[in-house]
């Protein structure tokens, strides 16, 4: 386990050496210079930021294709050596699915993090971080299925979201102590604004509203009947 198969390693070098000639990077750079053509800093920090994603994306792939990593990473809690690998794996998927796909995934990522939020309890300030990233995740699925649901006019979209609400709203509650009350109780706050937006969607989608141009920080905002 974690042995590098050579195929993929040569595979992933060469998308990262195509990155770098398309993006001027290295070599290319040189030639740029070269040849007098001097880019604007727009163009310079544009070219910094997609070769980065690029190269982050390649790394993130790798640790999924790394044979036993990305396996051996799925129970890493904070503080393990192998969280960072199950963080990126997780980047990677989201980076190469669908919409729908991607709001399964944000949900499936959502539910991982109140697992390990509950393994920490003992680390209130890992907790917190945990259920941050919880409530982005779950604000994310939320915007992707709304929107799908809405423009798509299939409230069946939204079934996914009624379940995740009611098992994160029963391990949540398990959650609530002195210590620790406010933060919970912010993310159940969450899960009690995003049924009543699928509540919402769904009595728009069933008398026919056409979807409105507004939206916050769960998607698109479904017109009043």
């Amino acid at each position: 386990p974690g042995k590098i198969d050579p195929g993929f390693r040569a595979d992933l070098r060469a998308m990262l050496m195509a990155a770098a000639a398309r993006e001027g990077i290295g070599a290319t750079a040189d030639r740029t210079a070269a040849t007098g053509a001097q880019p604007t800093p727009r163009q310079l920090t544009s070219r910094r930021l997609r070769t980065r994603g690029i190269i982050v994306l390649g790394v993130a792939v790798g640790a999924i294709t790394v044979s036993g990593i990305s396996a051996g990473s799925e129970d890493a809690l904070p503080g393990d050596a192998f969280y960072v690998v199950k963080r990126q794996t997780e980047r990677a998927q989201l980076a190469l699915a669908s919409d729908a796909e991607r709001a399964r995934l944000h949900l499936e990522f959502a539910g991982t993090r109140l697992f390990e939020a509950r393994a920490m309890q003992d680390d209130p300030q890992t907790v917190a971080a945990l259920l941050d990233d919880m409530d982005a995740q779950t604000r994310e699925a939320v915007r992707l299925l709304s929107a799908l649901a809405l423009h798509g006019g299939d409230a069946a979209l939204l079934d996914p979201l009624t379940t995740f609400v009611a098992n994160q709203r029963q391990q949540l509650t398990t959650m609530l102590s002195d210590t620790q009350n406010d933060r919970v109780s912010t993310s159940l706050a969450l899960l009690d604004l995003v049924d009543a937006r699928v509540d919402a969607v769904r009595a728009a989608l069933a008398c026919g509203a056409v979807p409105s141009e507004e939206a916050d920080m769960l998607g698109p905002v479904p017109t009043d009947c």
